[in-house]
């Protein structure tokens, strides 16, 4: 070893540093770098020409080398960026806001600019400097929008900071590209206002629980968010986010043992109603044929202008397109049963006309769906489906609305369970409006008529026994077992569906015992429940948060 740092060796190497107290070399362009290795942390004691040769090839060390020559570069576009018009840039970055808040892609920025210089904004012709020099180009845009996203990022982080306890929503999905993503939002307090704001989202490694845990940590202590704030999280019912021994909420119970996990409540709810649905095979071979009428239209251009020429025949509008249901969200089939019903008689008018025209044969496709709706046991559930529905998707709704709590949850499912076994003896809006057109008992002859036509003119379309001498309209198949059908999809729906909503609902864990803090939700004073309302929901609580906890690692957490 020698004894005394030679000058051979720092003029070979630029970036060598000697320390004659420790006797250690090291290299100052990595330390400036932040790297770590043998010539930063403590340094290298071995005073050799070989070690500095082999430091200087490492890819730390050539990185630290790098970032030297080109940080000088990097710093001149960062200063000439920042010497463009105040007002170029700002209505620059209010295109591309624009462009961000419609979902627009990033090659449309130049004809935006274009259309609003047009339009008179003439600070945004400083964009381009030269014939081959602008700020259009997709570099360009992508600092734009990283200016915007740290300058939102920012405020938000700063707001985290200052409320004293943050929860955490989070699920797994699959981007455009098929690439396993997890989405973070975050939930929280700033001076008494209650926000709900879009986090991040971030590539995964792998789809483990481990991998979920360790992305969704590190992303939050990355902005410095500690996990002895986190109050909560909500996650799917999926195994991976609620395993009891490996589930991702289960490791972060581990962190910190005062987190509350829950599985999502609106996801809850659309579960309790597919569910339902799925119990009653009518109620399944319903949601297919939903699916077939909007394939019939969406699909056939053929199809939709037949249709369209039947609004206009009829002197009415299309008031509603036709939406797709979906299996796994169960409540958009909602939205499908209101458009059926909405455009009913030009629907069932168009497959009558397909499946049984005057000349040729006819679609296939029709005559089974012109056979299925033209019954009296389609009718009555699609009405009934509609006011079913209607009560489920405004509690989604009230329950994903960013000021909701989880101490509504239960007076709000309680009241739907009401009005759901109101509904099993007493009709809803929908259905009693059916009920009352249609006759009281089926008639020896099997139907009914849909008038639509009287004397060659359409007439507004309504139900009859018989069709009086010159009307026109379409036959509904009646008779005793299809209303006993429904009756019995009716009731066996009811049931199974309060079933699922107390199953789903009345057992809330900790979340339950919250519902005491809300009035409404007290029993009559006078009542005898009142005088011990409240007391296990307190010991639940109490129990939960009234001492100490140790978290991973023999640490103390305090709530």
């Amino acid at each position: 070893m020698m004894n005394n740092f030679t000058f051979p060796l720092k003029a070979c190497f630029p970036w060598l540093e000697y320390d004659q107290d420790s006797k250690l070399m090291s290299c100052k362009w990595c330390k400036k770098a932040g790297n770590r290795n043998s010539f930063t942390s403590p340094g290298c004691p071995y005073l050799l020409k070989d070690y500095c040769t082999k430091h200087a090839r490492i890819g730390d060390h050539k990185a630290a080398a790098d970032a030297r020559v080109y940080a000088p570069a990097f710093q001149d576009v960062v200063s000439n960026a920042y010497c463009k018009e105040e007002a170029t840039v700002k209505a620059a970055m209010t295109n591309i806001y624009y462009m961000a808040k419609k979902n627009c892609p990033n090659d449309h920025f130049s004809d935006l600019n274009w259309l609003t210089i047009m339009q008179g904004c003439d600070e945004l012709k400083g964009l381009k400097v030269d014939a081959h020099t602008n700020y259009e180009h997709p570099n360009s845009i992508h600092s734009f929008q990283e200016a915007m996203k740290l300058v939102i990022d920012e405020k938000m982080v700063l707001e985290l900071l200052q409320s004293e306890f943050f929860a955490v929503l989070t699920d797994e999905m699959a981007d455009i590209a098929m690439d396993k993503t997890v989405i973070i939002y975050l939930r929280y307090l700033v001076q008494g206002t209650i926000k709900v704001r879009f986090f991040e989202v971030v590539g995964l490694d792998g789809t483990s629980a481990d991998d979920i845990y360790n992305t969704i940590v590190s992303v939050l202590e990355g902005k410095g968010l500690k996990l002895n704030k986190m109050c909560a999280v909500a996650t799917d019912g999926a195994s991976v986010m609620t395993g009891k021994h490996k589930g991702v909420t289960t490791l972060l119970k581990q962190d910190n043992p005062f987190i509350i996990r829950t599985h999502c409540i609106a996801h809850r709810l659309a579960l309790a109603a597919a569910q339902a649905s799925h119990a009653i095979p009518y109620l399944d071979k319903f949601g297919e044929k939903l699916n077939q009428i909007y394939n019939y239209f969406h699909y056939s251009t053929k199809h939709k202008s037949k249709l369209t020429k039947i609004f206009s025949v009829l002197n009415m509008e299309l008031r509603r397109q036709f939406v797709r249901p979906c299996d796994t969200r169960w409540l958009s089939v909602g939205g499908a049963v209101d458009a059926v019903l909405a455009n009913l008689n030009p629907l069932i008018m168009c497959l009558s006309d397909d499946a049984y025209p005057n000349t040729g044969t006819g679609d296939a496709t029709a005559v089974g769906l012109f056979k299925y709706v033209t019954t009296y046991q389609f009718l009555a559930t699609l009405h009934f489906m509609s006011d079913v529905l209607k009560q489920l998707n405004f509690l989604s709704k009230t329950f994903q609305k960013s000021d909701s709590d989880c101490s509504i949850v239960y007076s709000h499912v309680t009241a739907k369970s009401d009005t759901f076994k109101n509904m099993k003896v007493n009709a809803g809006q929908r259905l009693l409006e059916f009920l009352n057109m249609v006759p009281n008992e089926p008639d020896e002859t099997g139907k009914f008529y849909l008038k639509m036509f009287e004397v060659g003119k359409p007439v507004q379309p309504s139900f009859v026994l018989t069709l009086p001498e010159g009307a026109e309209g379409i036959a509904i198949s009646d008779n005793q077992n299809y209303r006993k059908w429904f009756q019995s999809s009716r009731e066996k729906y009811i049931d199974k569906l309060v079933s699922n909503l107390s199953d789903r609902f009345d057992d809330l864990g900790l979340l339950g015992a919250f519902k005491i803090f809300v009035p409404s939700n007290y029993p009559p004073t006078s009542s005898e429940e009142y005088k011990t309302y409240g007391e296990q929901e307190i010991d639940a609580l109490c129990e939960h948060y009234g001492c100490e906890r140790n978290g991973k690692d023999g640490r103390i957490c305090k709530q």
